[in-house]
């Protein structure tokens, strides 16, 4: 199932992607993740494996596949909650005026147990549509006070 969003920021696409990517400042703006820590390199980039532990304390860890400065970051899962199969996403970002960008964001989830899959994954996939949405708030509240 595919999950979309965008939100416009008063900030340069550069600015923002480095602020998306830079685990010291995470815990200041992610409201659903506080704690992500990279595991196999002091900067985010292609390869890099991120743990990430959500509010509720599930662990999930993603590696990223793509890593193009400052439009895209794509992730995939290596490891995580039971409730996933699958799970991708991407953070694209756009310029769209000076000192103003648009951040689009997209998840492809599967869930398990396949049988579960028609009920399970629409509530799994609009609790993760939520709390992405929360976040990308979240985020555009710590931007723009910066």
């Amino acid at each position: 199932m595919r999950i979309k969003l965008h939100i416009r920021l008063r900030a340069s696409s550069s600015y923002v992607f480095s602020l998306l990517h830079d685990y010291s400042l995470r815990a200041g703006w992610d409201t659903f993740v506080p704690d992500a820590v990279l595991l196999n390199a002091k900067q985010a980039g292609r390869g890099v494996v991120v743990r990430c532990t959500d509010r509720f304390g599930l662990v999930m860890e993603t590696v990223y596949v793509g890593f193009r400065p400052p439009h895209l970051a794509t992730i995939r899962m290596t490891r995580g909650p039971g409730v996933f199969e699958q799970l991708a996403g991407s953070w694209r970002l756009a310029d769209s005026g000076e000192c103003e960008c648009v951040l689009h964001v997209t998840y492809n989830l599967k869930t398990r147990p396949r049988w579960a899959r028609p009920v399970l994954e629409p509530i799994v996939a609009g609790l993760f549509w939520l709390q992405t949405r929360r976040r990308l708030r979240a985020l555009a509240l710590y931007v723009h006070r910066r």
